[in-house]
């Protein structure tokens, strides 16, 4: 067994989209490190008259003193490395999500605030989604971005682009949108995915978070759900928080939200035997998000070790067990007393594509787990059988 990246994951232009000279609130982030202005690296929303919404990996390595909140739709450097036309708001802090961790397989806690250092008074910015999103799964959601059109050769970034896109799957704290002729692409990263809230009016849904797929954002992309994060946002701009979490371990000592921390799986080997057994992106997220923090933590320090060690092996299993033997083995051995139940051998049997493994699954699983999958079995087969 071999741990499999769940998304071959790529930092996100629009591709497919239509320029876009409203959204007024939806501006890009520039950097201009002395006099030479560099263009956009990401997108961000103005959800305060001092505060903009965007990703945690946005802020990676930049520096406020060099980094601008740019008001218009065309953030593409003129000659000479000048500006363009548009308003330029200067930045006085950075606050990414004190639990988002550069080079994870998927990128949980990616959401950040980004403090003005002046207030944006003549710009109504716009409402954070705080109803469920799951009322929202398969309906369309407007995105807005500065990102490139063209992925393969990263071309057209820093025009304002929309297009639409479908909220096709669900997660704890993301949701995923596959790409159908448009998709989000590199640059469109910390943009909102926009919906109706109750009122008609739009509110920020999502965060563009990141991209998959075996051609550059062709695959389809993943959101930071906004109504998960709703809590550590509010404290992260000075707003009193506000603990409704969904248990007691998700709420911090500041009494801010941490929505992964109820997941129902438990232990690096779960995580490993669940994600190999996905075909697709939603299902990669909920079993990653169904994990616990520290089987997360784990995992993560076994792709990190296999990318550096294990890069073009093909054998990735042999390799991490003799290149990585700390995490890879922490992370098999990783499986509490009790838990070879009938919930790993479901997970096993996922995870087979012919009998020879199935049967191996079935004899590694211990006599409660084989007879609580015969009982389930049993009832599939009577209850289930007019069901495709």
């Amino acid at each position: 067994m071999h741990p499999r990246r769940p998304l071959q994951t790529a930092r996100l232009p629009i591709v497919g989209g239509e320029r876009e000279a409203g959204y007024p609130a939806v501006g890009a982030l520039v950097q201009q490190p002395g006099d030479q202005y560099q263009g956009s690296f990401c997108t961000g929303t103005l959800i305060a008259p001092r505060f903009v919404l965007t990703a945690a990996h946005c802020l990676n390595g930049r520096r406020a003193d060099q980094t601008w909140f740019f008001l218009g739709d065309d953030a593409v450097p003129r000659a000479g490395g000048q500006r363009p036309p548009g308003r330029f708001v200067p930045v006085a802090a950075l606050r990414a999500h004190p639990g988002f961790r550069l080079g994870s397989p998927i990128g949980v806690y990616d959401v950040a605030v980004v403090e003005l250092a002046e207030a944006v008074e003549d710009v109504a910015p716009l409402p954070l989604r705080r109803g469920d999103v799951a009322a929202l799964r398969g309906q369309a959601l407007t995105y807005v971005g500065f990102g490139v059109d063209d992925g393969g050769a990263q071309r057209g970034g820093g025009l304002k682009r929309r297009a639409d896109l479908t909220l096709a799957d669900l997660g704890a704290s993301l949701y995923v949108s596959f790409a159908d002729a448009r998709s989000v692409c590199y640059g469109d990263s910390g943009g909102p995915g926009l919906g109706a809230g109750a009122d008609g009016a739009l509110e920020v849904v999502g965060v563009n978070s990141s991209v998959f797929g075996e051609a550059p954002c062709g695959g389809g992309s993943i959101q930071v759900r906004v109504d998960a994060f709703a809590s550590w946002i509010d404290a992260a701009i000075g707003g009193a928080p506000a603990c409704g979490c969904a248990c007691e371990a998700a709420c911090g000592a500041d009494g801010v939200c941490d929505p992964l921390a109820c997941g129902d799986g438990d232990g690096c080997r779960l995580l490993v035997e669940c994600l190999s057994a996905c075909n697709n992106a939603g299902c990669s997220v909920r079993c990653f998000e169904d994990a616990t923090g520290p089987a997360r933590g784990r995992y993560e320090a076994v792709v990190a070790c296999g990318s550096e060690r294990c890069a073009g092996v093909a054998d990735q299993g042999a390799c991490l067990a003799e290149r990585c033997p700390d995490p890879w083995g922490a992370c098999l051995a990783d499986l509490p007393p009790g838990a070879d139940d009938c919930a790993t051998l479901l997970g096993c049997l996922g995870g087979c594509r012919d009998r020879a493994c199935s049967l191996d699954c079935y004899a590694a699983g211990s006599a409660e787990a084989r007879a609580q999958y015969d009982g389930l079995a049993a009832c599939v087969a009577m209850e289930c059988a007019e069901f495709a």
